[in-house]
């Protein structure tokens, strides 16, 4: 393990060399073209614009018109784009989101006369922290908490953890495809060979949707007595009521979020699978612990994706699980510092199971850390 995070630390260093913050600058000032009008690409836009950095247009497939403006610059479909006389601009790619398609942007980089190419992580060191976003922020970050990553590796249960985890660090700093990176997309919250339940389990769904994980866990023929589903999007909350109303078994539906305590937050609906805690959200919302709520009741799973509170809820519900002793499954994406922050803290808070990373999303989404118990 030593040996691969040497090398691993020294080749970030290397790019931080060879890319950095004032090259990519540099490179920046011959003007842009922004790939992504969505709501990323957006942000991007605004900041080059906000820096004095000339942007010539924005290409998205949403484009099918010629002609068509988007935030007052030329935008095209990739198919269509022309770069006209503007030569040796730089491609920046706006779109930082869960869904597959980057080699169709590097594909379409290639049949062009750009004089660089950024990628999203390129972006944080070259635009400033606006271009944060979830995981992603600024290089350094990686190698100032370097080891606190390694720590993190070393509480690990398996290699192939461990060989995860180095990838996603060489993923955030790179962008590439080439990392290394191996995604499952098809088994997030139940991975083969991994989790082992008994009957008559009582699943806690943190950040339950539209019940999309428990209807998985259902189709691999697990014996779930009882579903405890917390959800405060308003309209995510009532596509769950929907779901648990097909089943004839306990369950317990609460339309809040998940926390250390009780409290009132502020909170962006409407966003999906990504509505979130924001302090100057458009709604207010009540959020609990999970010791207050359930109050010493069996619990078997614990599954969260609650958009960056996981830390706090589980310190919400230290009494369970040192009770208990469930299997638990927490996100480790939301934030730079999760990936080592969430693997220290169920180290410490459940050293009765095993720890394991898995990645289930493209562009380093949907990054699970797993506690298994060690039975028998």
């Amino acid at each position: 393990m030593d040996d691969l995070f040497v090398t691993l630390k020294a080749e970030l260093a290397a790019l931080m060399q060879s890319r950095s913050p004032a090259f990519l600058r540099q490179q920046l000032a011959r003007g842009a073209y922004v790939y992504g009008a969505g709501g990323y690409g957006r942000r991007i836009l605004h900041l080059l614009r906000a820096q004095g950095i000339a942007c010539y247009g924005i290409i998205d497939r949403k484009f099918s018109e010629a002609g068509q403006f988007f935030e007052g610059v030329p935008a095209s479909h990739p198919d269509m784009f022309k770069m006209g006389d503007v030569t040796k601009a730089v491609l920046v790619v706006g779109i930082h989101n869960p869904a597959p398609g980057f080699e169709s942007i590097f594909k379409f980089a290639g049949a062009h006369d750009f004089s660089d190419i950024l990628f999203n992580a390129d972006l944080p060191d070259a635009l400033g922290p606006q271009a944060d976003n979830y995981w992603l922020t600024n290089r350094q970050f990686i190698l100032d908490h370097f080891d606190r990553f390694v720590s993190a590796a070393k509480l690990l249960t398996e290699d192939k953890s461990v060989a995860l985890l180095a990838a996603l660090l060489r993923y955030r700093c790179t962008g590439q495809v080439s990392s290394g990176l191996k995604i499952d997309l098809n088994t997030q919250y139940y991975p083969p060979g991994m989790l082992k339940f008994g009957p008559q389990m009582t699943f806690v769904d943190g950040g339950a949707f539209d019940g999309g994980t428990y209807k998985f866990l259902m189709k691999q023929k697990l014996d779930i007595a009882r579903w405890v589903a917390f959800e405060p999007d308003p309209k995510n909350f009532e596509a769950l009521v929907a779901a648990a109303r097909e089943e004839a078994f306990d369950t317990i539906l609460f339309p809040c979020g998940l926390a250390d305590k009780f409290q009132l937050l502020g909170f962006r609906p409407d966003q999906g699978t990504s509505s979130h805690l924001e302090a100057g959200g458009t709604i207010t919302i009540p959020c609990v612990a999970l010791d207050d709520v359930l109050r010493g009741a069996k619990v078997d799973y614990i599954k969260m994706d609650i958009e960056g509170a996981e830390p706090a809820a589980l310190h919400g519900m230290a009494k369970t699980i040192t009770k208990y002793q469930p299997a638990l499954a927490v996100s480790a994406y939301h934030l730079p510092k999760h990936l080592y922050l969430v693997v220290e803290m169920l180290a410490e808070m459940a050293p009765y199971a095993d720890l394991h990373i898995r990645q289930h999303g493209e562009n380093a989404f949907d990054t699970v850390v797993y506690a298994v118990p060690r039975r028998g």
